[in-house]
């Protein structure tokens, strides 16, 4: 079952193939936005939605809370389990976003903060108008994968026109992947899209404050966990606009 946020689910669920091979029956126990993303997962025999009591009211001899599986499982930096993408969306919802997002631009979708009640985001997230060097790069389409509180920055930030925003579109994680599926590259704080985008095997670069989360380890622009993701550190704390700089510099290239 899940424990904690959206994010550390979607991590962690590379491990269920390997609880699969075990020979017993996985039921997968998510909160209800992840439950289209994972009904047809091949490791995956039961979904049952997470209650917020932490109630699961259906027979089982064994559990364990997701983020304990690298511990269980003996996890070094060497063993993790870094098979993409291990998560892939819905066809059909993917034919569906391929129509919706045509453009013969550079398609970069963002995320610029992540779920306040974390105790670490004033660290990892930022507002919008720290990606205006992003705005006007030519040949590129930005788009806003953007939900929650933030999703209006769009509406008052100076720049941001040229952002198409696809929040209202983005029902559920399903939708969300469908979308980043179409697109060239996705650049993002450290939340839930991050992991998404990695688990499907999409480019994705992560921006993270100076004292990053501890996954992403230190002085190092790769991760062990998603072969696909590079990883963008702020070279002094709380200077995003820095950061976006040498972002920019890098989309250009």
């Amino acid at each position: 079952h899940d424990e904690q946020g959206y994010g550390d689910t979607l991590q962690m669920a590379r491990y269920l193939p390997l609880l699969k091979a075990m020979g017993g029956t996985v039921i997968l126990c998510i909160k209800q936005a992840l439950i289209p993303l994972f009904r047809d997962h091949p490791s995956v025999d039961e979904i049952v939605e997470w209650r917020s009591d932490g109630r699961i009211e259906i027979p089982f001899d064994s559990y364990i809370p997701m983020m304990s599986l690298p511990h269980r499982f003996r996890t070094t930096l060497d063993t993790v389990p870094a098979d993409v993408p291990y998560i892939t969306p819905d066809s059909e919802q993917v034919a569906h976003w391929a129509d919706r997002l045509q453009s013969e631009l550079f398609k970069i979708g963002i995320v610029w903060a992540g779920n306040p009640v974390q105790k670490a985001d004033r660290k990892r997230s930022m507002t919008l108008d720290k990606m205006a060097p992003l705005f006007e790069i030519e040949g590129v389409q930005l788009y806003s994968l953007q939900k929650g509180y933030a999703e209006q920055q769009i509406r008052e930030t100076v720049g941001a026109d040229r952002v198409i925003d696809l929040a209202p579109e983005l029902t559920d994680y399903l939708q969300t992947a469908a979308a980043i599926a179409n697109l060239d590259l996705v650049i993002t704080v450290c939340t839930s899209v991050a992991h998404l985008a990695g688990a499907m095997g999409r480019p994705t670069w992560i921006l993270l404050a100076k004292q990053a989360d501890w996954r992403w380890l230190q002085n190092r622009d790769d991760s062990p966990w998603y072969p696909s993701v590079r990883l963008f550190r702020q070279p002094v704390s709380g200077d995003w606009l820095a950061l976006l700089q040498q972002v920019s510099e890098a989309v250009k290239k």
